[in-house]
């Protein structure tokens, strides 16, 4: 958000803290364009105008700006939206001694003369009187508005549009929900990949079962769960438009233990853009990058966490003794470069040097080394001259970010070249490391440490009792998918108890932004909010002996 300097100094100290604070609400509620375009019902005014209460963004790319307080301090209104103040549903969000208005059009139009929250009374608001408001900051009576409230500079046709859709905030159904049920939406693994048959059957059975039990005890506020499944296809490209068709031929209320894996982010701009929420997805690289995406809740921090522990314990060794070498090996481009980008600005705080190594896409994908064999020793070479490399260079802590099958193979060629002056400690995300060389009598290459975003530990009799009485069926905490399909379930299912009985995707979203330190007992406690959109973000960093078969010596719960 551009901050006004000279202009600001005219403007009294009270007033400033006003202004700050609403700058501070609409940063914590940030709304991209893609979230305002459209929505269900609306006719083509009614969607321009939504997309400028939500975004502050002009569909005709006009230019739409707010003018704060006395001095008329301009900025772009995208920075300070309708939305931003008074929510998504109209009703407002009152918030450090702000209180906004109800901008629903019952609200806006009660045939008699109201007394707003300040104490100033004003009467029903026609169209016009409403446009009036929104440019000049005069109310249905007259009355100057209250200063907080940004006046709005924009065309006539986009102002038009404004009112169109405000006529109709708070009566645009969603999708999803009626009176007796209410629709969920599971998005499955591509039928190609290995494991997939696995998943999708762990996943299904959980969210199943979950549903049955909740429809057994009367639904939620008498609604009947329905999910519907859907697979996605194998190209990571065609998933976003796979799920937009889903949607569009099932409409659904909410996704929820969705496959998201190989395309995270493309599938979370489409819940975005769709206004779809989507509650614990099965991926590997939860976002939470500014602007927030609003629609995705994800339980745990994935690889960036696991990454993010990793890295904070080096930086803590380096503490204990003389400066290492650090190298970070990844894949030259994709969501493993980008983690390695981030967990070398990490380790460039610590004492020592760090080298970014990219990693070859493991020569499996050249022309010539594409059967089994060939792919094999093609992905042995590479180990051996990556490791050859580190040893030449001292290298003294590795971060390892390679798939499982590139991850074992350097650890192999690690293991081979380690003597008494040279044990580096290596570092591998545990959500890489599923084929890791783990065998006894074989000695690791020095220290190895693992990183999880949880542990059998964080299993709790009660957790585990509640699994029980919530599936009624043979399932355990062993297997973490399951484990996973049942907490976002359960998340899901208490954000939609939580909500009431008038339902909207915005209300659920409200209600889940109040999680906090809600205990599972088979994770750790899930905290949300509105800046917070992955449950628990730390992750345990785990020592394995080097002369056992991957028998833990320490877990440290890290949290940068």
């Amino acid at each position: 958000m551009r901050r006004p300097t000279a202009a600001a100094a005219a403007i009294s100290a009270p007033l400033r803290h006003t202004l700050l604070l609403l700058a501070l609400l609409c940063a914590a509620l940030p709304v991209s364009a893609r979230a305002a375009a459209g929505g269900a019902g609306l006719s083509d005014a009614e969607a321009r105008g939504k997309r400028i209460y939500l975004s502050g963004e002009s569909p005709s790319g006009g230019e739409v700006t707010a003018l704060m307080g006395d001095g008329g301090i301009e900025v772009p209104a995208t920075a300070l939206p309708c939305a931003s103040c008074h929510g998504h549903d109209g009703r407002g969000r009152p918030e450090g001694g702000v209180e906004p208005s109800d901008l629903t059009w019952e609200a806006l139009t009660r045939p008699y003369t109201i007394t707003t929250l300040n104490g100033r009374r004003r009467g029903p608001y026609t169209p016009r009187l409403l446009t009036r408001a929104i440019g000049l900051g005069i109310d249905a009576s007259g009355n100057e508005l209250d200063t907080v409230m940004p006046r709005y500079r924009m065309s006539h046709a986009d102002s038009a549009d404004l009112v169109a859709f405000l006529r109709k905030l708070g009566l645009d159904p969603d999708p999803g929900v009626d009176e007796a049920t209410l629709d969920v939406g599971v998005l499955l693994p591509p039928r190609e990949l290995p494991g997939a048959a696995a998943t999708a059957a762990a996943v299904g059975r959980v969210t199943d079962a979950y549903s049955r039990r909740v429809n057994r005890d009367g639904g939620v506020y008498e609604r009947q769960l329905r999910l519907h499944y859907e697979v996605l296809p194998a190209d990571p490209a065609q998933r976003p438009a796979a799920l937009r068709r889903f949607v569009t031929e099932t409409p659904v209320f909410a996704l929820v233990a969705s496959y998201t894996a190989g395309a995270d982010r493309a599938l979370a701009d489409a819940a975005e853009a769709l206004e779809l929420p989507l509650v614990g997805p099965l991926g590997l690289h939860p976002d939470e990058s500014f602007p927030l995406n609003r629609q995705v809740f994800h339980l745990d921090g994935g690889l960036p966490a696991q990454v993010r522990a990793l890295a904070a314990t080096a930086r803590a060794r380096a503490a204990e003794g003389a400066a290492p070498t650090y190298a970070v090996v990844a894949p030259p481009d994709g969501p493993l470069a980008g983690l390695a980008e981030m967990a070398a600005r990490q380790l460039d705080k610590a004492r020592g040097e760090v080298t970014r190594l990219p990693y070859p896409a493991t020569r499996s994908t050249d022309a010539e080394s594409r059967d089994a064999e060939s792919k094999a020793t093609g992905r042995a070479q590479a180990a051996t001259d990556l490791a050859r490399g580190l040893h030449a260079a001292a290298v003294g802590e590795i971060l390892l970010l390679l798939p499982g099958d590139d991850a074992a193979a350097v650890l192999v060629a690690l293991r081979d070249l380690i003597h008494p002056g040279w044990a580096p400690a290596v570092g591998i995300p545990g959500g890489l490391a599923s084929r890791l060389p783990l065998e006894a009598g074989k000695p690791l290459p020095g220290r190895l440490f693992l990183a999880y975003n949880s542990l059998p530990g964080d299993v709790t009799p009660a957790g585990l009792e509640r699994l029980g009485e919530r599936l009624g069926e043979d399932l355990t905490a062993r297997d973490p998918r399951q484990v996973h399909a049942f907490l976002a379930m359960d998340t899901l299912v208490q954000g939609l108890e939580e909500s009431g009985r008038d339902l909207t995707r915005e209300v659920l979203i409200t209600s889940l932004e109040r999680v906090r330190n809600r205990p599972t007992g088979l994770s750790r406690p899930l905290s949300f909010g509105p800046n917070r959109r992955v449950g628990v973000r730390g992750a345990y960093v785990v020592e394995l002996d080097p002369a056992g078969v991957g028998e833990p010596l320490a877990a440290e719960w890290v949290e940068p």
